[in-house]
C-alpha cells in the first residue's frame, strides 16, 4: 500500500509540473550517417571545372595594380612605414568621406594583417590582405580628456598608428600629445577618424562611447584603394613620411 500510494504521489507531482509548462515535443526525428573522407577525390575534377570561371574572373579582379610602392613598408611598433601610409591615406581621404575638418586619424595596431607591403606594384589582393575584416569608419567628436585616454591607451599597447599631424611623447614623468605642436586641452574638442571596431570598445576602448559619433558607409580597405588610385591618377608613388610619431625620451 505504501508503495503504491509513493507511485500515486509522484505521478500527481509530474502531472502538475507538466501542466505548469507550455507542452513542447520532438516532432520527428530523421537520423542520417554522414561518411566524412578526406581522401575522397571522385567528382573534384567536376567541380574545379565549374568554379574555374569564376576563380579565373575573381583573379583578373584581385590583381589588378592598382599603384606602386617605392620602397617595402613595414609593420612595427611604437612606428612603422605601413602603419604611418595608412593613417596618412585615412586622412587624405577625409574630405571625401566628412565635410568637416579633421584634427587627426588614428588606426589599431592589431588591425595590420600583414606584416609588409613590398616594393613596386600593389595590387587589389594585397590591399585585401592588408585589411580582410569589413571594418568601416567613423569619425568621433570628443573632449581633449577622452582623447588623452586614447593616447594611454596607444602607449600601454606598445604603439599604434597616428596620422602625422598628431605626436606623443612618453617620458618617465608623463605622456604627452601635441597636435600641430599644441599639446591637446582636456577641455577643447577633437575630431578624428578611427574604425568602426575601436569605436564600438574594441580593443579595450569602451570609453570612446563617450564621444559623438557619425559612422560612414565606407570600407577603410576602399579608402586605401582609393588613395592608391588617386596616386596612381597623379603619377605618384606611395610615399611615407619617416618621421616617427611616438618619441619616447
Amino acid at each position: 500500500m505504501r508503495n503504491k500510494l509513493t507511485i500515486i504521489t509522484f505521478a500527481s507531482i509530474v502531472t502538475l509540473l507538466i501542466a505548469c509548462k507550455t507542452n513542447s515535443f520532438v516532432a520527428n526525428i530523421h537520423p542520417h550517417n554522414y561518411e566524412i573522407n578526406p581522401w575522397l577525390n571522385e567528382g573534384i575534377a567536376e567541380y574545379d571545372s565549374i568554379i574555374a570561371p569564376y576563380k579565373a574572373s575573381l583573379d583578373r579582379e584581385m590583381d589588378q595594380v592598382l599603384g606602386s610602392n617605392a620602397t617595402m613598408l613595414y609593420k612595427s611598433k611604437p612606428n612603422g612605414s605601413l602603419g604611418n601610409w595608412m593613417v596618412d591615406a585615412l586622412y587624405n581621404q577625409a574630405t571625401v568621406l566628412f565635410d568637416d575638418n579633421i584634427d587627426f586619424t588614428v588606426l589599431n595596431y592589431g588591425g595590420i594583417r600583414i606584416p609588409n607591403l613590398p616594393k613596386g606594384d600593389v595590387t587589389r589582393r594585397n590591399i585585401y590582405e592588408l585589411m580582410p575584416f569589413e571594418n568601416k569608419v567613423a569619425k568621433l567628436n570628443s573632449t581633449g580628456a577622452i582623447v588623452n585616454r586614447l593616447v594611454k591607451r596607444i602607449v600601454n599597447y606598445g604603439g599604434w598608428p597616428i596620422s602625422e599631424h598628431l605626436l606623443i611623447r612618453v617620458s618617465d614623468q608623463d605622456t604627452l600629445a601635441y597636435l600641430d605642436g599644441n599639446v591637446i586641452d582636456e577641455n577643447a574638442r577633437y575630431t578624428f577618424l578611427i574604425t568602426d571596431y575601436v569605436a564600438n570598445g574594441g580593443d579595450r576602448c569602451d570609453f570612446l562611447s563617450e564621444a559623438k559619433r557619425e559612422d560612414s558607409k565606407v570600407l577603410l580597405r576602399d579608402v586605401f584603394i582609393n588613395e592608391l588610385k588617386d596616386l596612381t591618377t597623379k603619377g605618384k608613388l606611395i610615399e611615407v613620411s619617416p618621421q616617427d610619431r611616438i618619441v619616447y625620451e
